[in-house]
């Protein structure tokens, strides 16, 4: 039967009763005729298909599929998932670096370090806006794998660039150049929706994805401050340089990406949906997602959180490298690292222990809605660390008591990552047009990228001015307000 299969393909998230719960307001309900599932007080599914959508909840395609299949699938979603996993890892994973790499390689002085710190993370994302929607729409036409190889390459690339890079133009456009060409976060969306079937198994597996990105944000920040306390001994400009390692492993996970999707990913979109899809153009597609209004909401909701995102990513690392005299808490590299591995550690457990359970007593919508707000209310409360330097003076003692403090008010954070991005693309992947999958989730992950271009770069502005009258919470106020921002577009 239909839960045998979903027991073999995903065990651990077969016992999820999950349904895509939207707001009951009529104001969300979409005029469109395209596929997007409204979800109401009662949890009775409204759509213009009724019949067919009950039975995409329940889960379609082979009953009782042969186990080699079913094992075939599974290491497929693996792999995606470290595909995913290691273009995150690469958008994120220099974060913790930035602030020294400014300042020990390129010699800049601590007002500047902030700015260019901004551009550096916000050229990524820039370039990413550029790109998404165009390279998602191409695998509708064209296929996903040589898209996803093509991003793989040029990470790899791109990566060691940055790493060796000797002048901050040089850096800035290895990371640009990367952003441009690697949209493997979106083009593994819609791989996952070219072979699970639409309902809660789609739901679950896009929940998973949601997770990976989350996770490898939280894990790779962690592991380049960790190893930028490394050095390598080998009497070169570039080795002897703390910023030349974690380049170098962020460049060798791409490659294993890449020989990943050679082995494990075989193309998935087939020849009918490529056919189907030539025929429309990109900006047809573009017309058809504007002409749904709950759509709309959803992806300008899911584009603010991002934008709050790179602001707070950056930010905090920021705030942690800041000397205790201007009020930050005086960190290292090292110390960002450990900071973003207990972060990634919260999370993962939140993730195995509470997320299921959460699932399956508010649903979707509500649980995007407690993300949003567990961050709002994290970055309400982390600027409060620096009383603990101001109270006790900078000593042994105060520091025990800053990182037992650190820990525990990193936890919302932990758990609004893996609510609040992760579910909010399950429901814009789950509505979309399977035709389409390509473009929605690029054109939902361009203009995400947009904002969050903005937000490294207004934020490091931000920084920077408040860090001249030694208030860095400023910063912090307008991140928590931008989290609230996209906990109100939905209710309006």
């Amino acid at each position: 039967d239909d839960n045998q299969q979903e027991d073999t393909i995903l065990p651990s998230i077969s016992d999820t009763k999950t349904n895509v719960h939207l707001s009951t307001d009529a104001d969300l309900q979409s005029s469109s005729s395209s596929s997007v599932l409204h979800v109401s007080n009662d949890d009775e599914i409204k759509n213009d298909d009724q019949s067919s959508l009950l039975k995409a909840e329940e889960g379609s395609g082979k009953k009782n599929a042969p186990k080699d299949e079913m094992r075939g699938l599974l290491k497929m979603l693996f792999s995606v998932y470290f595909i995913c996993w290691t273009e995150s890892a690469v958008m994120n994973g220099f974060n913790p670096i930035i602030p020294g790499m400014c300042r020990d390689r390129f010699g800049m002085n601590e007002e500047m370090v902030s700015i260019a710190g901004g551009f550096l993370v916000g050229g990524y994302t820039f370039a990413s806006f550029l790109s998404s929607f165009v390279l998602g729409h191409f695998s509708d036409i064209y296929g996903r794998r040589r898209l996803m190889l093509l991003g793989s390459g040029v990470g790899a690339i791109g990566s060691a660039m940055f790493g060796i890079a000797p002048t901050y133009g040089l850096a800035f456009a290895a990371r640009f150049i990367t952003g441009a060409f690697n949209a493997n976060m979106v083009l593994t969306k819609a791989v996952i929706a070219d072979v699970v079937p639409r309902g809660k198994l789609r739901a679950q597996a896009y929940g998973y994805h949601g997770a990976t990105i989350s996770f490898a944000r939280a894990f790779s920040s962690a592991l380049s401050g960790l190893t930028a306390a490394i050095v390598l001994d080998a009497h070169n400009k570039y080795t002897d340089d703390r910023y030349f390692l974690p380049a170098m492993i962020a460049a060798f996970l791409q490659v294993s990406a890449f020989f990943l999707n050679i082995f494990f990913v075989p193309e998935t979109n087939s020849a009918g949906t490529q056919k189907k899809s030539e025929g429309k153009s990109m900006l047809a597609g573009i017309k058809e997602i504007r002409s749904d209004r709950l759509m709309v909401k959803l992806i300008l909701s899911y584009c603010c959180t991002s934008f709050a995102n790179g602001a707070m990513l950056l930010g905090i690392i920021l705030y942690f490298s800041l000397g205790t005299t201007m009020n930050g808490l005086g960190m290292s590299a090292l110390g960002n690292g450990l900071a973003f591995g207990w972060f990634g550690i919260a999370a993962v457990i939140y993730q195995l222990l509470f997320f299921k359970k959460m699932l399956n007593k508010y649903g979707t919508l509500r649980l995007y809605e407690i993300g949003n707000l567990s961050l709002g209310v994290g970055c309400a409360i982390m600027p409060l660390l620096s009383l603990i330097y101001y109270l006790m003076g900078v000593n042994k003692t105060a520091t025990i008591v800053l990182w037992v403090s650190l820990i525990i008010v990193l936890i919302p954070f932990a758990v609004g990552f893996m609510l609040c991005l992760p579910v909010a693309g399950t429901i814009i992947n789950n509505c979309a047009n399977q035709e389409r999958q390509g473009l929605v989730s690029g054109t939902a992950q361009s203009m995400s990228s947009l904002l969050r271009t903005f937000g490294p770069i207004l934020c490091g502005l931000i920084f920077s001015a408040a860090i001249t009258i030694k208030a860095p919470v400023i910063l912090f106020i307008f991140m928590s307000g931008s989290y609230l921002g996209a906990y109100l577009i939905l209710k309006l």
